[in-house]
């Protein structure tokens, strides 16, 4: 898939491709496809609305990544406190780095990372352990 297909799909809670997703699902096909990153785990059982289950899905996949700056391929994580409200894949876009997610009622969407940090406030960023070391 390239960086556009993801762009005409739609959203879904516990979509994880091709053609739907949620945002964990675009995250882990997008940042696997087109930059070469382990495929994480599917977080199947895990309802994409309920944070607590979404945070402790999280917890299993830290041990996998490390905490990086803003690369293509590395996850942007949103949070409130410790816990994990939403993700997106760092890509290089048009307009350079940017962060491709997928929202209820929206869909898909690149943004630019600075107005990515501003609608979210608290991003951290994640890559592949064996990549960011």
């Amino acid at each position: 898939m390239t960086l556009n297909d993801y762009v005409f799909t739609t959203y879904r809670d516990g979509g994880r491709g091709p053609k739907e997703y949620d945002c964990w699902g675009i995250c882990r096909s997008a940042r696997h496809e087109l930059y070469g990153r382990s495929l994480l785990q599917l977080w199947g059982r895990v309802d994409p609305m309920d944070k607590g289950q979404v945070t402790d899905a999280w917890g299993e996949a830290v041990p996998e990544l490390v905490e990086s700056s803003p690369v293509p391929g590395c996850i942007a994580c949103v949070f409130r406190g410790a816990t994990l409200l939403h993700v997106g894949c760092v890509v290089d876009g048009d307009r350079g780095l940017s962060v491709l997610e997928t929202i209820p009622r929206q869909g898909p969407r690149i943004l630019p990372i600075a107005k990515f940090e501003r609608i979210y406030h608290t991003v951290r960023y994640y890559d592949d352990r064996d990549l960011s070391q």
